[in-house]
């Protein structure tokens, strides 16, 4: 049986490299790229207008990776003030990871309806958000 992965790099080759050392013949042809989007030199001055209670939302890895390597170059670190939210747990652990905040997230199903039925999501008006997200 040989085996065709299809994820985006660089997942897609590391799990291809996992399935050729358990002895599978396996293949890597990602259906989707993951790339820099456009409006990522913006972010750093987007994070410094947030106020404590605005949210930064992480709905993407990919997207918290990028914004991390953003915030490097440019000498800046994740502010304090907002509270961080994440789509699902392997999201929340990498802005956990690049930011040192505490990161909530649904603790049942990773979805976008289950993230808005999040307590701090229930009242937010008069706050700003900021979401980390793909560009689809």
């Amino acid at each position: 049986m040989t085996i065709l992965v299809t994820r985006p790099s660089p997942a897609g080759e590391a799990l291809v490299a996992r399935l050729r050392k358990l002895g599978h013949q396996a293949f890597h042809s990602p259906l989707i790229e993951i790339a820099r989007g456009a409006e990522l030199d913006a972010l750093p001055e987007q994070l410094k207008a947030l106020q404590a209670g605005d949210l930064v939302i992480a709905l993407s890895q990919h997207a918290v990776h990028y914004a991390a390597s953003v915030l490097r170059a440019a000498g800046q670190r994740w502010p304090n003030a907002p509270t961080y939210c994440a789509i699902g747990r392997t999201t929340a652990l990498a802005l956990h990871q690049v930011s040192s905040a505490n990161v909530t997230y649904p603790p049942e199903r990773e979805t976008s309806e289950t993230l808005l039925e999040m307590p701090e999501l229930q009242n937010i008006s008069g706050k700003n958000a900021l979401l980390l997200r793909g560009n689809g």
